[in-house]
């Protein structure tokens, strides 16, 4: 016969402290789902708590402040995303172009050398 269950018998894992910082890297953030994810529970948090009278004010306008402030988040991700693919297909159309003129790559090279150094357009 097995002995009674005792919920003190399980081992407890430990919990790293909040202020430990996790295994891993920042590569393997996943920036969009992290920001997604704190929208959501901001969002949820000010929903809520938007009727309850018991909430404090400075809870709701916190949570306000944080949904704002990932959207801010949010929206410059989605700037930078979009400029980085604009360069991509500048870049392939370059160098497309280049490949059928050989002739102007010299001096395209040269010019963005120049630019590069100087942190200036060479037109």
């Amino acid at each position: 016969m097995n002995p009674p269950f005792d919920p003190f018998d399980i081992p407890r894992q430990e919990k790293a402290p909040p202020w430990q910082v996790p295994e891993g890297n920042l590569k393997d953030l996943d920036l969009d789902r992290e920001l997604y994810s704190q929208y959501h529970k901001a969002k949820n948090l000010l929903e809520s708590n938007e009727y309850d009278t018991e909430t404090n004010l400075s809870a709701k306008v916190s949570a306000m402040n944080s949904i704002v402030n990932i959207l801010t988040q949010i929206t410059k991700l989605q700037a930078d995303l979009y400029n980085a693919q604009t360069i991509a297909k500048i870049e392939t159309t370059l160098i497309a172009t280049l490949k059928k003129f050989p002739e102007l790559s010299d001096d395209f090279l040269e010019a963005y050398e120049k630019a590069s150094n100087d942190r200036q357009v060479a037109l």
